[in-house]
């Protein structure tokens, strides 16, 4: 089961700020840049939140044409799909709501385990589909 207050890591010491850094983190990171470069190539695709200030929700987002369809927070991947689709995996334990701040749940949105890295392309493909149907 997915706990959405707690990421699997694995210690690897501390960074330059002194945080300590976890495996699950870095390997987060990487596998969300994979998604940035495929999904940069569409058409007005972009990654949200270019501003080195920029914070908060959609900073670290996949959009096209201003809208988010993916983003990454707190080293889990959060999609946008029909709510039959996130139903689904979120019954399965392979997905959780996800909820900004820790408070309402997005109807819409789902948290997907950084364990889970081989679906997040199938996720967000299905996301990018979903917000084209919706314009």
């Amino acid at each position: 089961m997915i706990d959405p207050t707690k990421t699997p890591s694995r210690k690897r010491g501390r960074g330059r700020t002194g945080a300590e850094v976890h495996t699950a983190d870095i390997d987060a990171e990487f596998a969300f840049a994979d998604l940035v470069s495929a999904f940069s190539r569409q058409p007005a695709g972009s990654l949200g939140g270019d501003a080195p200030t920029s914070r908060g929700f959609g900073s670290r987002a996949l959009t096209v044409d201003g809208k988010t369809f993916a983003m990454l927070v707190r080293g889990d991947l959060v999609v946008k799909l029909p709510r039959p689709r996130v139903d689904a995996p979120v019954a399965n334990r392979r997905a959780v709501r996800f909820a900004a701040n820790q408070h309402r749940e997005m109807r819409e949105w789902a948290r997907c385990s950084p364990a889970d890295h081989s679906a997040w392309v199938t996720r967000a493909v299905e996301a990018l589909a979903f917000l084209g149907r919706r314009s």
